[in-house]
């Protein structure tokens, strides 16, 4: 069985909601959902090794917290980031002058991944969805 592991610091009062409006197309779905009340930066000690993250618009900091919690579990990753203004600037100011926040910041996550052991492939969602709609996809490298 394959579980599904949400992480928030707290659960928003939507959820319940969501999960019975889901009972009615997919009553299997319930069972799989496992809800943690954490931050993100101490979930890897809840989470198998190698479990997927997925980080949809997971705003500033959040998308490199996905990223650590990644490489840290060893899973795979996709994430979708967003909110720029809040990243911290580990990206090198060189590519952020020329090449701007978001792109030179994802530029050095790609890094990252690499540098942790990963193959990294970018795509995207239409723009009509969302202006911020680049996906970092991370598979890490077998052993060996």
């Amino acid at each position: 069985m394959t579980d599904v592991y949400l992480i928030d610091r707290r659960r928003p009062a939507s959820h319940d909601q969501l999960l019975l409006a889901l009972d009615g197309m997919a009553p299997w779905v319930r069972p799989k959902i496992r809800y943690l009340e954490a931050p993100l930066k101490t979930a890897a000690s809840a989470l198998p090794r190698g479990a997927s993250v997925v980080g949809i618009h997971a705003c500033g900091r959040r998308t490199d917290d996905c990223l650590r919690l990644a490489i840290a579990i060893r899973g795979p990753v996709a994430l979708m980031p967003c909110c720029y203004g809040q990243t911290t600037p580990d990206a090198p100011r060189a590519l952020r002058a020329v090449l701007g926040r978001r792109l030179s910041s994802d530029i050095h996550r790609t890094y990252r991944l690499i540098e942790a052991g990963y193959d990294v492939e970018w795509s995207a969602i239409p723009r009509t969805v969302t202006p911020m709609n680049r996906i970092l996809i991370g598979l890490p490298r077998a052993a060996g």
